[in-house]
Formats: structure tokens, C-alpha cells, sequence
């Protein structure tokens, strides 16, 4: 049996609780579906909510879970995942910390006893005090990184990444990033090919989830540049190219590059190969696609042409790149 533990506690947020209840349910479906088809038997799923008093834990939007278990008990678990709160701006770490002793002292318990640990938002200052962080490196939203950073200045924060792991620790940014987090943790503590079917059913890996555009003032002022970028936003990626950018525009391809270069200071054809990188960056880290596949998924038909693309923006080659930021 694989055990999940959700750690609640004060004002958490149900928009951060309930992606992992959805996924349980959906490994619980997809494992029996696979088992009726071939006869495989899977390790069953149990998730157990676990609060400092054991009892009924009420979430900041009033929404109430069971638990059914106590951080002081004994119970060992295979995974550990730390919602958000609303609390997400801490003002008074000092005090947030002695109150949540008993919750951080539990989490150091269950990572020196084999589990992996999952953490969002403000959910990293708990695995922070644990000691399970430093001279590591995590994640977690730009709100945050400030007061992380002055806490914990021996944490190497990179907040371009949706997901940083560290020795069984795995850190993600903010509300919203919880799907990534999830599914890396079900990769790692139950199936990669459980993990893909979560990403797919999700489209965690859909380039329109992937896609980060720079937004200067005068990106955000300029009409045909603003158009431009709603534009890219709701087609995928793959179809992108310069020549359907102007198509959808309707502008001359003189005037959507003069627009670009004074907003951005890049041609559109760069802005979208850049795009296509920023694309690549992120199903590096958040999945175990094949460079190739990742090659595909981002426009490239020819791999070798996609890894020198890569290359000369990043600096590296695309498996170098997973391999640094995942060590």
C-alpha cells in the first residue's frame, strides 16, 4: 500500500487541497481500469489527512475534512504534501513557526523515515525549519521569495522553474502550480506511466500551459504587439511560425517586425523561437519526455536543429539543462 499524508492546518485553501484529493481519485480509477484490462495488480492508494489535533480541520473558505490522524502518532507515510494557506503574506515567521512546531517536527520525522515531502506556497516554511532545505534548492512564488530568502539564505531559490526538488524534497511556487507538484510526486513515489497519464489527462504538458511571455510596459501598450501575444496564448505552439502570426493579424510583415523590435527588442520570429525554448525549459523539468519528444511537442521536427536552437539561447543542450536543475 502507498500512503499519502495531507498535512492540513490553519486557512488552508481548497483551490491547494483538492487537486490532490482529484488526482487520488483519478490514479484509484485509472490502476482498477488497467487491472480489469490485464490482470496487473497495483499497490492500493490511501490518503490520510493528518492535523496537529487529529479532529475535523476546518479550511478557510469554511469547507470542512476528517482527519484521521495526529502529528504526534506514530504512522509512517510514503509521501508527504503541504497545501497553501491564505496566509500567503507572513509577516510574523517567528511566531508562525512555534505554532506550527509540532507540524515541522512531523515532517522531519517522515523524511528521516523514507517519505517524500511536496510542499506549495507557504508550505516551504514548515520544510524550511525542518532542516530539510538547506544548502539545497526550492522553489516558490515571487510574493514569498523575499521573506524565504531572508530566512533561509543558505536555500538557493530558482523561480523560474514550476517545480525544484532536493533530496526527497519537492518544492513548487504558487497557488495554481499545484497539478506539476502532484504529478511529480506521483512519479516518484508511484509510477512514472501513473504520472504521464495525469499529466495527460491534465495537459500539463500542453505548450498553451508552458508558454511565458515577457511583459514590458511597452509590450502591454502596443496594440499589434498586445494582439500579437492574446493571439500566441490561444494557439498551440507547434503551429506557430512567423508567416501565421502576420496571417492572423492582418499586418504587413514590415510592420509587425518594426512594432516587435521597438516593444521587445527581438524580431517576431525570435520572440517565437524564444517562446518555443521557454516552452522546451518546462517539460524538461516537469516531465520524462525524450528530448525528441519534447522537440515535437514544441514545433521541431528536426531534433538536431532543435537542441542547436536550445544551445544558443540557453547555453547549454537540452539534457544538460534537465540534468542540472533536477540535480
Amino acid at each position: 500500500m502507498i500512503r499519502i499524508a495531507l498535512a492540513l492546518g490553519d486557512d488552508l485553501l481548497l483551490a491547494s487541497v483538492a487537486p490532490l484529493l482529484d488526482v487520488v481519485g483519478l490514479i484509484r480509477s485509472y490502476t482498477a481500469g488497467i487491472g480489469q484490462r490485464t490482470g496487473e495488480r497495483w499497490a492500493p492508494v490511501q490518503l490520510c489527512a493528518v492535523n496537529a489535533s487529529g479532529k475535523d480541520e476546518e479550511l478557510f473558505g469554511g469547507y470542512v475534512l476528517p482527519a484521521a490522524a495526529s502529528f504526534d502518532g506514530d504512522a509512517l507515510f510514503d509521501a508527504i504534501y503541504i497545501p497553501a494557506s491564505a496566509r500567503m503574506h507572513v509577516r510574523n515567521l517567528g511566531a508562525q513557526a512555534r505554532k506550527n512546531r509540532r507540524l515541522i517536527e512531523w515532517v522531519a520525522r517522515q523524511h528521516a523515515g523514507g517519505a517524500s515531502v511536496a510542499a506549495i506556497g507557504d508550505g516551504i516554511f514548515p520544510v524550511a525549519d525542518a532542516g530539510l532545505l538547506t544548502r539545497g534548492r526550492a522553489t516558490t512564488s515571487k510574493l514569498l521569495a523575499p521573506l524565504f530568502h531572508k530566512r533561509y539564505p543558505d536555500v538557493e531559490l530558482d523561480l523560474e522553474v514550476a517545480v525544484a526538488e532536493h533530496e526527497r524534497v519537492l518544492t513548487s511556487g504558487p497557488i495554481g502550480c499545484e497539478l506539476p507538484l502532484i504529478t511529480r510526486l506521483v512519479q516518484r513515489v508511484i509510477s512514472p506511466t501513473v504520472a504521464e497519464f495525469i499529466g495527460e489527462i491534465t495537459e500539463l504538458d500542453s505548450p498553451r500551459r508552458v508558454l511565458h511571455f515577457p511583459a514590458t510596459p511597452a509590450a502591454i501598450h502596443d496594440p499589434i504587439v498586445a494582439r500579437a501575444r492574446r493571439w500566441l496564448r490561444e494557439n498551440s505552439l507547434r503551429r506557430i511560425t512567423a508567416a501565421d502570426l502576420v496571417a492572423a493579424l492582418d499586418v504587413q510583415p514590415r510592420t509587425l517586425t518594426r512594432h516587435f523590435q521597438k516593444s521587445l527588442g527581438l524580431s517576431p520570429h525570435e520572440f517565437i523561437q524564444g517562446l518555443k525554448v521557454e516552452a522546451s525549459k518546462r517539460l524538461l523539468l516537469r516531465t520524462d519526455f525524450t528530448v525528441e519528444r519534447i522537440a515535437a511537442r514544441v514545433g521541431y521536427s528536426n531534433t538536431n536543429h532543435f537542441r542547436s536552437v536550445f544551445r544558443k539561447h540557453v547555453g547549454v543542450l537540452p539534457g544538460e539543462y534537465r540534468d542540472s536543475h533536477r540535480g
